[in-house]
């Protein structure tokens, strides 16, 4: 997963959700059905939902890339964006690859026509009854596809990743729900949770393993073997005024697990020693976290008040670097 990648991610997450078809209120267990198979890593943000806690709506979300980019394309992401899921696909032996369902309602073709414009600078591709449009290169992020797969979603990501999930959704590839492990930990999330991920934690060890020399020299060998013991692993967000979150990490014995816990509680306790009497906010987050055991499994859990997530939101404003004035030739 490279730094594009991330990036990626991160700036859709700040905007919301995925799917294939509508969603109602999340009181079912969420729709993966137009996600491939050997998806290891989905993540969702659950927009419309998020959009009514008292909390988010304080934050005052400053718009996006891709809030940008869909009211180009005639689409309100305000009134139009239900949800963003994100996956990462391992594709066997290759480096592996993202791809994003946005899940909503979407004018197809009003979007499909204002992507024919010739200003537009992008190839087409006919796929499976539908268009992939191949985008010019994005900053930050790029060479990303995009297409229609009907009226509540769109998909992006590299063409291959676009044409598979076309190739799900007309049925000539394996969805993952078929992924009984994917499945599984999906079962399992809070129905409450607005944002959540799961992660098949043995496919992760297998696709790191087949990149170990790729990766660089300063990542500890420990690093490396405690993740390999983390089989599977949920995070659930529920956001109200407040903020819980819940990760939960599954290890192969309760040795592993013991090892896991240790692991975080030191981790832990390093920060409190970093943060206790120079930074207050920091060191009032540390402390919401508890980490605990149970067989083979490992939970953490962190509460924040309304308060202290709004005031670290306002110190990682005040962090972003100002731009400079435009270089003079």
């Amino acid at each position: 997963m490279g730094r594009r990648a991330v990036i990626f991610a991160l700036i859709l997450a700040v905007l919301a959700p995925v799917s294939c078809r509508r969603l109602a209120l999340r009181e079912e267990r969420p729709d993966i059905s137009c996600l491939p198979a050997d998806s290891i890593f989905v993540a969702s943000v659950d927009v419309a939902r998020l959009r009514q806690a008292p909390l988010y709506q304080s934050l005052d979300a400053e718009p996006g890339q891709l809030k940008t980019f869909l009211l180009r394309l005639g689409t309100d992401p305000d009134r139009d964006l239900d949800e963003v899921v994100f996956a990462f696909r391992s594709a066997g032996a290759e480096p592996g690859e993202w791809l994003v369902v946005l899940r909503g309602r979407f004018d197809r073709a009003r979007i499909e026509k204002g992507m024919e414009d010739p200003a537009a600078r992008m190839s087409v591709e006919p796929y499976r009854g539908r268009n992939i449009y191949n985008l010019v290169r994005v900053p930050e992020i790029g060479d990303v596809s995009l297409s229609v797969v009907d009226s509540t979603a769109m998909v992006l990501g590299k063409s291959d990743a676009v044409r598979k999930v076309l190739d799900v959704k007309g049925k000539a590839a394996p969805s993952l729900e078929m992924n009984e492990a994917m499945k599984g930990l999906v079962a399992g999330l809070d129905r409450k949770a607005q944002v959540w991920a799961v992660l098949d934690g043995k496919e992760l060890a297998r696709l790191v393993e087949r990149r170990r020399r790729s990766l660089p020299d300063t990542v500890p060998e420990s690093v490396l073997k405690n993740l390999s013991a983390v089989v599977s692993t949920r995070l659930s967000a529920v956001v109200t005024e407040d903020l819980a979150v819940s990760l939960e990490m599954g290890s192969g014995t309760e040795k592993e697990a013991g090892n896991l816990a240790d692991a975080v509680r030191g981790i832990l306790a390093f920060a409190k020693l970093g943060t206790q009497g120079r930074d207050p906010e920091a060191a009032a987050l540390v402390e919401t976290i508890s980490v605990a055991q149970s067989g083979t499994g490992v939970h953490v859990r962190m509460g924040l008040p309304g308060d202290l997530v709004r005031r670290l939101r306002e110190r990682l404003r005040e962090a972003q670097p100002v731009p400079g004035p435009a270089a003079t030739p």
